[in-house]
């Protein structure tokens, strides 16, 4: 899988927002060279390089319901010593009666971000509990227009995987959507901006059960 990274299936403006957050210099497991904000490598008193980041495992997904900005929503597991961080972006286009539909996407958007975040130790993934014994083969014949998708990235030291699907009818992704919507509640109640909790609240409509 050598061409498969966040940066092919991830909105690059919202990921990028994860990365700058994190520190980090592409969003992937493994170390990392720790950069300041020139880009470059981050050095002590003596010249040596200061300690590096470690990327044990990550998952990022990004959300997209309708009448609603994207957003996507990160949490990465650091090694020495262990940690969980949470990230979420959002993008938001200008909208108002002076932005006609037409022009909506012409203006660029504004890009907000919470984070990094500390998660408690103590905290069970669901989307990683999700993932591991995830059906993603059933399937349901029905056509929905619902109007929500979602693109999720997960990267391992043995194996990444990517996954995108949208309206979820199926057991497994309701569940999976389910793990999204309580990751992204568990990090509103660590954000003291309240932007989090803003769009869980209106994302929470679109949710099944």
């Amino acid at each position: 899988m050598p061409n498969l990274s966040a940066a092919t299936i991830i909105d690059l403006e919202l990921l990028q927002c994860v990365i700058a957050a994190c520190n980090l210099e592409s969003l992937r497991s493994g170390p990392h060279v720790r950069r300041d904000e020139r880009g470059w490598i981050m050095r002590d008193a003596s010249g040596r390089k200061v300690s590096e980041t470690t990327v044990r495992s990550l998952w990022i997904t990004e959300i997209w319901p309708a009448f609603m900005p994207p957003a996507c929503l990160a949490v990465l597991t650091l090694a020495k010593p262990d940690r969980h961080l949470g990230v979420f972006a959002r993008k938001t286009y200008p909208q108002g009666a002076e932005h006609p539909p037409s022009t909506l996407f012409a203006e660029p958007p504004t890009l907000s971000t919470v984070g990094p975040l500390g998660v408690p130790s103590d905290w069970d993934d669901p989307v990683v509990s999700t993932l591991q014994r995830l059906d993603y083969w059933s399937s349901d014949p029905q056509f929905y227009l619902d109007g929500r998708g979602y693109t999720l990235y997960a990267d391992t030291r043995d194996a990444r995987m990517a996954l995108i699907f949208s309206n979820p009818h199926t057991l497994a992704f309701q569940t999976l959507e389910r793990a999204f919507l309580d990751a992204a509640r568990m990090l509103a109640t660590l954000d003291d901006t309240g932007l989090v909790d803003e769009y869980v609240q209106r994302w929470a409509r679109y949710v099944v059960g």
